[in-house]
């Protein structure tokens, strides 16, 4: 991670933390500011990549933050700043992994029930194959963590796959969730 980076999370965490005791909230301009900031340097650092990086970033932490959001366990103010901490980590300094097994953790000590929406973006724009390839490596990546959801979502937002049915045809949808299904099933 770049020293400059660092240094500027750090600092924009320092004063989160400050206002959220202070008036129970993070203010729009602390986290816009940030996530400009990591967008902008990224993007004159590395170009249309290091944009792109630091956009996968900001979806990423937006993408783990907003779900407690939704069901009322967090405020706005976090979910925005952890999407503009991702902006200026990027994709790879991201770990989701630990982070959604976070989000498990803390559901569970909330006696909350945990689902899983699984599906890949590296595979969900090219075949059926791919998507359902990544799809079950993420997966195994996850349950490799430890992760163990109440409910599995297996879904798709992207072109692929295109293929529904039948189960036995490798790369459809209906082979992937019998797959899921056979990888989960004996797991405690």
């Amino acid at each position: 991670m770049n020293l400059y980076i660092a240094i500027l999370v750090l600092a924009a965490l320092i004063i989160a933390v400050v206002t959220d005791l202070k008036d129970q909230r993070i203010p729009n301009w602390l986290t816009f500011t940030l996530a400009l900031a990591g967008l902008a340097f990224h993007g004159v650092t590395g170009g249309l990549d290091g944009l792109g990086f630091s956009l996968i970033g900001l979806a990423i932490g937006l993408g783990v933050m907003l779900p407690p959001y939704l069901i009322g366990v967090m405020g706005g103010g976090d979910v925005k700043l952890m999407a503009a901490v991702g902006a200026c980590l990027g994709a790879g300094d991201t770990d989701w992994v630990e982070r959604v097994r976070d989000l498990e953790r803390y559901a569970r000590s909330e006696k909350l029930d945990f689902n899983l929406i699984i599906n890949c973006q590296i595979g969900g724009g090219t075949s059926d194959a791919l998507f359902s390839e990544n799809t079950l490596k993420y997966l195994d990546l996850y349950h490799g963590a430890g992760g163990r959801p109440d409910r599995y979502i297996v879904q798709s937002w992207y072109d692929y796959p295109k293929t529904i049915v039948p189960e036995t045809r490798a790369g459809s949808m209906t082979h992937l969730v019998a797959e899921v299904i056979r990888r989960t099933k004996g797991i405690e």
